[in-house]
């Protein structure tokens, strides 16, 4: 299994800080409440190849957009456009891919606007029957149509220890195309991972699509 626990605070551009906290149980969010987060911290990707990200680190006026290697791998200027409607031009190539062969990504963009940062999740601790929501831009261009903001819930049905590209788990949400890199939220709406390649992945029991863990914790 991959994890992606070398997502250093540093990497993401947030302070990293040592927190007592008092133990509690954790309280699920309503899915509206969910999805409100999701919309804000999920970003719009436009370029060379469509994709979608979430914004997980800001360091002064800078930006962190965490989203899948393949979105950005071709080189080129790409365009990230956030959930008010501000588009950002950022140049893009594969040396923003992260190493060992993770299919991840970070991207950063600088803006004088607040913007809401994700919390990274544990998603080691996800299990079957839990469940998740996908976030991300759905690619319309077979239609002639523009891209729209998609928000789904799912389940998540197993796990695959011959993971690769950081994929170990599968899920029950139906995404497509231009949705890659989009963040998977939990009922706390912590991102627990980013949505895969639009391919279907036929498991014994139907067909899922992978799910790639980052089960860095970061402080709220």
């Amino acid at each position: 299994m991959k994890l992606f626990y070398k997502i250093s605070a540093a990497v993401l551009g947030v302070a990293a800080t040592i927190a007592l906290v008092q133990p509690q149980i954790a309280v699920g969010l309503s899915g509206r409440e969910v999805g409100q987060v999701a919309r804000e911290i999920t970003v719009r990707i436009d370029g060379p190849a469509n994709g979608s990200g979430a914004i997980v680190g800001k360091r002064d006026n800078v930006y962190t957009v965490l989203t899948n290697c393949h979105v950005v791998k071709e080189p080129g200027t790409y365009t990230i456009q956030t959930h008010a409607g501000s588009r950002y031009t950022v140049n893009a190539n594969p040396s923003m891919c992260q190493p060992g062969g993770i299919d991840l990504a970070m991207l950063r963009f600088t803006s004088t606007r607040r913007y809401r940062v994700a919390n990274l999740g544990n998603s080691s601790q996800l299990a079957v029957g839990d469940k998740v929501y996908a976030s991300g831009w759905g690619d319309s261009s077979r239609h002639n149509l523009e891209r729209r903001y998609r928000f789904r819930p799912g389940d998540i049905t197993g796990r695959d220890p011959q993971a690769r590209e950081g994929y170990t788990l599968a899920h029950t949400i139906q995404t497509g195309p231009g949705m890659s890199g989009g963040p998977i939220l939990d009922e706390q709406g912590d991102v627990v991972g980013l949505m895969e390649k639009a391919i279907e992945s036929l498991l014994e029991n139907g067909s899922f699509w992978e799910l790639q863990l980052i089960p860095t914790k970061t402080g709220k």
